[in-house]
């Protein structure tokens, strides 16, 4: 997914929250996205109440859970990991599922989470882990910057679980598409 791809994604959950009657004063903590129904899981934090933070599914008939209700549906991952958002999110990107945004608090959570499971078999959320590195990669988002907000310190995940190929053909793609953006900049003006 690219970078427009993402904001155009990051735009319609905002306008999903913003029109929906369950929230009072909304905030987008995560966006995925699936691209081949457009299937949307969105993270919500009530900003009139802190504490109020909720996934919602816009067109579901279940559009609406407490990040405190997730429960994982494979009994093996209730086995390994907490039932937690973080978890959740990356489960989710084991699947058809790709972020599309998360906020800085979010990728501490998320980022703490693999770190706590990196003597866990790793085999069921590998391929979202390695799905969240390629997001951070393309983002900007660094083991630095998330210690710095977060106000601790995490190990290097880059080297951990991806390879120097996998970064590099990752920083290459990302750079890619600065360059088409700053050519469609040109073209277009905006």
């Amino acid at each position: 997914m690219n970078q427009f791809d993402r904001i155009w994604r990051t735009e319609i959950a905002q306008t999903h929250i913003d029109d929906n009657v369950f929230f009072d004063d909304p905030e987008l903590d995560f966006v995925l996205v699936t691209e081949t129904d457009a299937r949307c899981i969105i993270g919500v934090i009530d900003n009139h109440n802190y504490e109020e933070r909720f996934i919602f599914k816009p067109n579901s008939h279940k559009a609406l859970k407490r990040y405190e209700d997730i429960r994982y549906k494979s009994k093996v991952r209730r086995e390994l990991y907490d039932e937690c958002v973080e978890g959740y999110i990356i489960s989710c990107l084991c699947g058809d599922y790709e972020a599309a945004y998360m906020s800085l608090d979010m990728h501490v959570l998320v980022w703490s989470f693999i770190d706590g499971h990196l003597d866990t078999d790793d085999s069921l959320i590998h391929k979202g882990i390695i799905k969240y590195l390629d997001f951070c990669i393309e983002t900007g988002v660094t083991r630095r910057l998330l210690e710095t907000h977060g106000k601790t310190l995490f190990p290097d995940l880059f080297s951990i679980y991806m390879n120097k190929h996998d970064t590099i053909l990752a920083i290459l793609e990302n750079t890619l598409q600065l360059t088409q953006l700053l050519e469609c900049e040109e073209t277009y003006g905006f």
